[in-house]
């Protein structure tokens, strides 16, 4: 369903019905890797995705504490790289770290697509980048604390999180300070039902399919295969999954985490034994409903928010 201008407008109460929030772009112009085909911002309103975007943006949902500067999360909903499902693994959650007294910024970035030509697949972490750096810059405005700036990515959603938090240096720029040049990179990492790799037989192909094309090369499979680019400058990172997820196999998360404790980042993972996938703030079964007390001991512990 294409939605006009007015009813988009219109659409953004139903959207924003959590908080108080606003809509920022994260490109005022010129758009890096603008696609050679016309898209639009396009809503799936019954399944609440979004399909295509044309202009990436990001939803602000300040919390509401203003006495002093918050913690600030950017979310990165799945939707297998084919979709943003912007409701359970987006609003929903930010309602959630607002109730926490962290900031939240919903990442609606553009879908890779052949229509981005050579950038197919480098559009979505683009975006992602895009957006930390645009949240540190405004930080004394949004009321943030810049050095407790993190991302949080479900499923696909999780993969691109990951490939920020392993492929965060703007490195085209020799003379970009170097400030600058770890502008991008969050201070934490949290990873729900997370694709990790592109490897055969454990990534998920829909995913996989989406982002590098039918036939990617080797070189591509390992570019984005983030187990393989855990260093010890990774953000310290909380993995969720269950171990029944038919979808995303949990061995994405098991194998990132075995990365991450090679490499001395500090690290934590929690694996239930069932919960499938795509539970968000509501849905699965049993124990796993726990998951976000579990991640919000987790910010305790690392000193991003006060208990």
């Amino acid at each position: 369903m294409r939605v006009t201008l007015l009813f988009y407008i219109i659409s953004l109460s139903a959207l924003f019905g959590y908080s108080q929030s606003q809509k920022i772009r994260l490109f005022s112009e010129n758009i890096p890797c603008e696609s050679n085909v016309a898209l639009s911002l396009t809503y799936d309103f019954e399944r609440k995705m979004i399909r295509e975007v044309e202009l990436p943006e990001m939803w602000f949902f300040p919390a509401e504490n203003s006495n002093e500067k918050n913690a600030a999360v950017l979310i990165i909903p799945g939707g297998g790289y084919g979709g943003l499902s912007y409701e359970r693994e987006g609003n929903q959650v930010a309602s959630w770290l607002n109730s926490l007294g962290v900031s939240a910024f919903v990442l609606i970035h553009r879908l890779p697509s052949p229509a981005f030509g050579a950038c197919q697949s480098t559009v979505p972490l683009t975006d992602a980048k895009r957006a930390i750096e645009l949240i540190r810059e405004n930080a004394d405005s949004w009321k943030i604390d810049s050095s407790r700036v993190g991302v949080m990515g479900f499923s696909a959603g999780g993969h691109l999180a990951a490939t920020l938090s392993t492929k965060y240096l703007n490195i085209n720029d020799a003379s970009e300070s170097t400030v600058k040049k770890y502008y991008a990179r969050p201070d934490f990492t949290i990873l729900i039902y997370p694709v990790i790799t592109m490897l055969l037989p454990e990534t998920h192909y829909g995913s996989r399919k989406n982002l590098l094309g039918e036939n990617p090369s080797d070189e591509e499979v390992m570019l984005f295969s983030n187990e393989n680019h855990v260093t010890p400058n990774t953000p310290p990172t909380l993995l969720v999954h269950a171990s029944d997820d038919k979808a995303v196999v949990v061995e994405n998360s098991v194998t990132y985490f075995s990365a991450l404790q090679a490499n001395g980042v500090p690290s934590a993972m929690h694996i239930w034994e069932k919960g499938g996938h795509g539970f968000g703030m509501q849905g699965g079964e049993g124990a796993i409903k726990s998951w976000p007390v579990v991640t919000e001991d987790w910010l305790i512990q690392r000193e991003i928010i006060r208990k």
